[in-house]
Order: C-alpha cells, then sequence, then structure tokens
C-alpha cells in the first residue's frame, strides 16, 4: 500500500507500508451429515489470524467439476 498527498505546492509526502508477515489460516472443525436422510450439508468452522488485521476469509469448494467460492 502506497499513499501520497500533497500538503503544499513545494512538499510531497509519500508514506509506503509493507506488511511482511503472511496471515495464518487454520481449519478448525469439518463435518458433513450426508447419508443420514437429508440433504447433505458441510459445516466449516476456522480461524484467519494477521498482525495487521482480517477483513475477510474467502474460500472454494469443488464439487462434480463446478467450483463454487464463498466470503465470510
Amino acid at each position: 500500500l502506497t499513499f501520497s498527498f500533497t500538503m503544499n505546492a513545494s512538499v510531497t509526502v509519500t508514506a509506503r507500508f509493507v506488511d511482511a508477515a503472511a496471515p495464518s489460516v487454520a481449519i478448525t472443525s469439518l463435518s458433513t451429515n450426508a447419508g443420514r436422510g437429508t440433504a447433505p450439508s458441510l459445516t466449516l468452522s476456522g480461524t484467519a489470524v494477521d498482525n495487521a488485521g482480517i477483513a475477510s476469509v474467502e474460500y472454494a469448494m469443488v464439487s462434480g467439476g463446478v467450483t463454487s467460492e464463498f466470503q465470510a
């Protein structure tokens, strides 16, 4: 992320913010109810941590050649 602004006609300030630490993502729970007489479902739980914060988590599931994307 680079941010620039001009204080006046002769002074421009540029700041560059670098997040060198990668986020950590973990699946903590995965369960299904397939074969129990109801419509199949999948429950997925997890954690996401980053030193700069987490705005959202995106994930995708592939079933029968079809990819479904989700955001939490």
